[in-house]
């Protein structure tokens, strides 16, 4: 059993290894690449054990692997090194430490990701200096940049409620911008209506998160107001107050729109009180 211990994989694709590196568990660690465990064979979604290492932030399990030659250059399907997938969640001494150990990801990559973490903990100036930067101006830094359920810095800056960080990348939308002369998916004009994984849009997000401010900010800017994600379901079906459903009825929201099941926002919300704004 332990001569293919290097090949066998759960249900997700994850080997011994991945569950080890996942539970901090060193021992096993060390036992599985005794026995000719393949410290980087990657999971169904194209992660290896350094990438899960850098992604929790446990320094000690990245030291391990990287001194057994865990590869930095291996890309998740996304195209993620594990130096990208640090950045994302903004695990900086991590960075450093694989860079130091030969990691040779752009900085601009780098950068990229770094947005994501940014926009979703609210450091607004920290933020605006990536978008100062002369790898931002050159369109190497990608402002739509996303993560594994393909949110991005907009959309988990509007899920989360940072306001400030909604009103700063709206500066760079294609309404802000109408005398650049780049396509809406550009790197430097934030997509407004970038679908996630779920086809879930950032005034969606917004209308989850209850934040009226930030709903109105998005309607400002052109949003495609009557988006629905996969499940059928638009900005209304996802209010959860009245003032989200106020601000949405005013920016003209199709209150008649249904989900896969055949129901309206009014159909499906269980609040009464909601019911008797439409």
């Amino acid at each position: 059993m332990t001569r293919n211990i290097g090949l066998m994989k759960d249900t997700f694709g994850e080997s011994p290894l991945i569950h080890a590196v996942k539970e901090s568990n060193f021992e096993l660690i060390d036992f599985i690449l005794s026995q000719g465990g393949n410290i980087n064979t990657k999971d169904t979604k194209g992660y290896t054990a350094l990438m899960i290492g850098c992604m929790s932030g446990n320094r000690k399990v990245v030291q391990n692997l990287v001194n057994k030659k865990a590869d930095l250059s291996i890309e998740n399907k996304q195209g993620h090194t594990a130096s990208v997938l640090s950045a994302m969640k903004g695990h900086n001494k991590l960075i450093k430490f694989l860079q130091q150990s030969g990691d040779k990801t752009p900085k601009h990559k780098l950068m990229s990701a770094s947005l994501f973490y940014l926009a979703r903990k609210g450091r607004v100036s920290k933020i605006q200096s990536i978008l100062d930067s002369k790898e931002f101006k050159k369109g190497l830094v990608n402002i739509n940049f996303c993560n594994e359920k393909k949110w991005s810095p907009l959309i988990v800056a509007s899920q989360n409620g940072k306001t400030d960080v909604v009103k700063l990348l709206l500066k760079y939308s294609k309404n802000e911008n109408e005398n650049e002369n780049e396509e809406e998916t550009n790197n430097k004009i934030v997509n407004l209506n970038l679908a996630s994984s779920l086809k879930t849009t950032a005034l969606m997000h917004a209308s989850r998160s209850g934040n009226h401010e930030i709903i109105k900010l998005l309607l400002n800017h052109k949003v495609d107001i009557n988006a629905q994600d996969i499940r059928g379901y638009s900005s209304l079906h996802y209010a959860t107050n009245a003032e989200t459903v106020i601000a949405l009825k005013d920016g003209g929201i199709d209150v008649t729109l249904q989900d896969t099941q055949g129901r309206t926002a009014k159909e499906f919300w269980d609040n009464e009180e909601l019911k008797k704004l439409l």
